[in-house]
């Protein structure tokens, strides 16, 4: 996710629809004609806690984090409670609830509730949401 953000400071990011994602391996087709915003300041960040996530989500927005998603594959629907923490899979984290966190994945609006799922934010049962957190300021 890291070298991800790099590029984007590097070269900037097409949208989602002059660049969509595919889900399939293959060369890179960036188009720099078609880039719609740069970034700068890539910060990386390590066993960030519930209170932190909830303030950077209220005063930043979504975060780019790694999680385990080893139970993510047969997830439909629900709270999902997931003990793993091998991080192995970059999602975006979009909100949170009382007890929840919201994720939007990259595997399509067929997959989950409509390309998202909600995990548990206790410590542990959470698929080590917080273990590894990526940030870059646009602009």
């Amino acid at each position: 996710m890291q070298t991800a953000m790099e590029y984007i400071v590097a070269n900037g990011i097409e949208s989602d629809k002059k660049y969509p994602y595919t889900a399939r391996d293959g060369t890179c087709k960036f188009n720099k004609e078609s880039v719609i915003a740069h970034a700068s300041a890539v910060k990386c960040y390590e066993g960030v806690s519930n209170a932190q996530l909830q303030t950077y989500l209220t005063t930043v927005g979504p975060l780019s984090i790694a999680v385990d998603a080893d139970t993510f594959q047969m997830y439909d629907s629900g709270v999902l409670n997931c003990t793993g923490s091998q991080l192995d899979h970059g999602v975006l984290l979009v909100g949170y609830t009382a007890d929840t966190w919201i994720i939007k994945n990259s595997w399509g609006k067929n997959w989950g509730e409509a390309g998202f799922v909600r995990v548990q934010n206790k410590a542990g049962h959470n698929c080590a949401v917080g273990a590894y957190v990526v940030t870059a300021k646009l602009g």
